[in-house]
């Protein structure tokens, strides 16, 4: 099911920003994209070992030891995950917000480009101009003639 446009944006102008906050996105976490797989590649091949040594009914001096180093870094997984919770949170809350945030600014930036181009504004802006026109222009009479020395309007 796709997402209604944004702000009446035509679908490809969506896709278009979609494809290229993706491709943005991999391009700059490639590396470390990358890194992760062969990091759970390797975790997978060792829980696959593990799982194989696990299958044996034995019990191994080796397999007690790798228990207790495992049950001993219970406090770091513990806070590993504390911290991951509240990024999460955080993260997914902040983003939010600044969808919101640029949703907004991109309200505002079509109400402002409405109403420049509007012709009231188009108008008023011809007879600002032709304001400062006639100003110089009658200055430059008023000069010319010799009535007063030259003003200066930017």
């Amino acid at each position: 099911m796709s997402n209604p446009p944004i702000n009446n944006q035509p679908k490809s102008k969506i896709q278009n920003e979609n494809f290229e906050k993706e491709r943005s996105f991999f391009e700059d976490n490639e590396n470390v994209i990358t890194n992760q797989v062969a990091s759970l590649q390797k975790e997978l091949t060792e829980e696959i070992t593990l799982s194989k040594k696990l299958d044996r009914t034995e019990l191994s001096e080796e397999k007690i030891n790798k228990v207790k180093e495992f049950l001993s870094k219970k406090e770091k997984i513990k806070t590993l995950y504390t911290q991951i919770e509240s990024l999460d949170s955080r993260l997914k809350e902040l983003i939010l917000e600044n969808k919101v945030k640029a949703q907004k600014i991109s309200e505002l930036d079509s109400e402002y480009s409405i109403l420049i181009n509007s012709q009231e504004a188009l108008d008023l802006t011809l007879t600002a101009r032709n304001i400062r026109d006639s100003l110089k222009n009658l200055d430059d009479f008023l000069v010319k003639e010799g009535v007063k020395g030259p003003a200066i309007i930017n």
